[in-house]
């Protein structure tokens, strides 16, 4: 991916202490609030379409032996529900390590966050926001507390441009899962963005299984975790390196979505639809959109007619959300995608 710059909102263009009360404050918040916040209407019509009754919650299976032979089965309702909605507002917090998400929420509608971008210590299995900074010593998401008190929620973005993915540098899927677990557990999160290169197969595999073995734990406690992976459009779908990734994903057993990065401008409508067939049997899923979000890169303000064609595309292809990536669009195009505004 592309380096970013820093802007108001934390959404950087893309070209190449808190006291330790302050995190077990989040972190209890966390785990006592899990409020889903709604989406712009035109993306709750598309959710409440497709809404199923719930099967029963099964118990945590063991680890697995091998991959899985098909996709994986049906999620039980509240794990569907452990995922972004409507717009997600994206903060890079080492760019913008003063973000207020509160009173980004309150000036911008939006209810969901992902922050990001927690790496690997240098050459150690160990959890660092930007590769040196410890978990609960982040500005940024130690303010999740306060977001959700009046309502929001975050996702944690693990990998991105610069550092190394915790699945590069942790040597097993266990040790993987206890990295991950230290920052998932600490702040309570539900939903975990992965952004992560094509490192080979056997870095696909630990990932897969780690995650999987999260998803299980948090579905035998009802605390469910989402997990996408964010995988860059091209012209001809997503890198074959890409959709490995989420092949050895599925194969472990983990349910997850795949966040799109379109850039702008461009084809959107025609980059997505390119990009869907290819991603759905990847994750093992027969409908391209329901799994699959979108992310727009701009290097430019977003306009409220480009606003309006992404929620246009999310509501008729039923995505799960829309984001973005670039400078702080005006309010009136934030008003488009936060619903405020048609």
């Amino acid at each position: 991916m592309p380096e970013e710059r820093p802007d108001e909102t934390g959404e950087g263009p893309p070209r190449p202490l808190i006291l330790a009360a302050a995190v077990a404050l989040a972190a209890a918040t966390g785990l006592a609030l899990w409020v889903l916040p709604g989406a712009p209407p035109s993306l709750r019509q598309a959710a409440s379409a497709r809404a199923v009754t719930p099967p029963p919650a099964s118990p945590a299976a063991g680890p697995a032996a091998g991959p899985a032979a098909g996709p994986p089965p049906e999620a039980p309702q509240f794990l569907r529900n452990a995922r972004p909605t409507g717009y997600v507002a994206f903060v890079d917090s080492r760019r913008s390590p003063r973000y207020d998400l509160v009173a980004a929420a309150r000036r911008t509608g939006a209810r969901w966050f992902a922050i990001g971008y927690v790496t690997a210590a240098r050459e150690a299995c160990a959890p660092r926001w930007n590769g040196t900074v410890q978990p609960g010593r982040n500005a940024v998401a130690n303010r999740i507390g306060a977001l959700r008190a009046m309502g929001g929620d975050v996702a944690l973005v693990f990998g991105g441009p610069k550092g190394r993915e915790l699945a590069e540098s942790c040597p097993d899927a266990e040790s993987l899962a206890a990295a991950y677990r230290r920052v998932i557990s600490g702040f309570g999160v539900r939903h975990v963005m992965i952004e992560a290169r094509d490192s080979g197969p056997a870095v696909a595999r630990r990932r897969g299984r780690a995650l999987a073995l999260l998803q299980r734990e948090g579905e035998a406690a009802r605390k469910p975790l989402g997990v996408a992976f964010t995988l860059r459009a091209r012209p001809g779908g997503p890198a074959e390196g890409d959709l490995a990734v989420l092949r050895e994903a599925r194969n472990a057993g983990v349910r997850a979505t795949a966040n799109l990065l379109v850039p702008s401008p461009g084809d959107l409508a025609g980059t997505a639809r390119t990009a869907g067939p290819r991603i759905a049997p990847a994750l093992g899923e027969a409908e391209p959109w329901r799994h699959t979000a979108l992310t727009l890169v701009s290097a430019t303000p977003l306009t409220p007619a480009q606003a309006r064609r992404l929620t246009a595309f999310a509501s008729s292809h039923g995505l799960p959300w829309i984001s973005l990536r670039g400078p702080r669009p005006p309010a009136r195009a934030l008003a488009v995608l936060t619903g405020k505004a048609p």
